[in-house]
């Protein structure tokens, strides 16, 4: 067995360091599929890791009892079925029956007094589910993506929380949630360029990603996402949070064939 023999110099700069040495006899060749695909598999891991994005100060000082909820999952993104887009019209119907104003409804406006303390004006900016809520009560259609972003807009229109989806493929650890600074801004999707200066943003190595008003097209699920995080918004604090957690899970489990579900809070 050949042996390595450390310098003085290397174990009084890393006095704990010790070397471990696999010697063997191989036959050299084309690595198999079975190796291929562990080493995939072992790269997705990898890249999924740190989805979960640390608060700023700012944020904690804005919203006190807000926590933040992720569910990261591989999925299958196709059109959404029947029974998902029955389901969303019945909580579009159950949400529009309730007789009061949007805005005094728990979740949208712990949402707006965040914008509020944050500098933003909650009326020319709105958080997702007030604007999906009111496209309801106007009688406009729902929108019909496909079943990851539909299982969102579910969550969403059931409990009012705002929820930003990911490709986890697309985003570039670390991930922050922060107050969006002067001068920043993406392409929303759906939108034209959306002024982020005093929202809440999340943030990743390139910039800003997402909102609670609407997430960028950089980090969007389109049908080749195979590995997705949603970020639940948890606005009105933790006893409403992980209901909503637990059912977009649950959610993509059935509409998404969903696996490798993973949770996840950030106080």
């Amino acid at each position: 067995m050949l042996e390595i023999r450390i310098d003085p110099r290397m174990r009084e700069a890393a006095p704990g360091l010790v070397l471990g040495c696999v010697q063997a006899a191989v036959a050299t060749e084309p690595g198999s599929a079975a190796l291929w695909a562990e080493m995939e598999e072992v790269g997705r891991r990898a890249a999924a890791r740190g989805v979960e994005p640390a608060a700023e100060p700012r944020i904690a000082e804005a919203a006190p009892g807000m926590v933040v909820g992720c569910v990261q999952a591989a999925v299958r993104t196709e059109p959404g079925n029947d029974a998902l887009w029955a389901e969303m019209q019945a909580a579009a119907s159950a949400a529009v029956a309730d007789a009061a104003e949007p805005s005094a409804r728990a979740p949208i406006a712990a949402t707006r007094e965040l914008y509020r303390r944050l500098g933003k004006d909650p009326s020319r900016y709105r958080g997702s589910p007030e604007a999906l809520l009111r496209r309801s009560r106007a009688g406009k259609a729902l929108y019909r993506i496909h079943n990851v972003v539909d299982v969102v807009n579910l969550v969403s229109l059931r409990t009012l929380l705002p929820i930003g989806l990911y490709d986890v493929a697309k985003l570039r650890p670390p991930l922050a949630l922060r107050r969006g600074e002067a001068g920043e801004a993406y392409d929303g999707i759906g939108k034209e360029q959306l002024n982020l200066e005093a929202l809440p943003v999340l943030a990743d190595a390139e910039g800003p990603f997402g909102s609670p008003t609407s997430d960028s097209v950089r980090t969007m699920i389109t049908p080749d996402a195979r590995r997705i995080v949603a970020v639940i918004f948890g606005v009105t604090g933790r006893g409403d949070l992980e209901p909503a957690v637990e059912m977009t899970a649950g959610l993509l489990r059935r509409h998404a064939s969903a696996t490798e579900v993973e949770t996840a809070y950030v106080d």
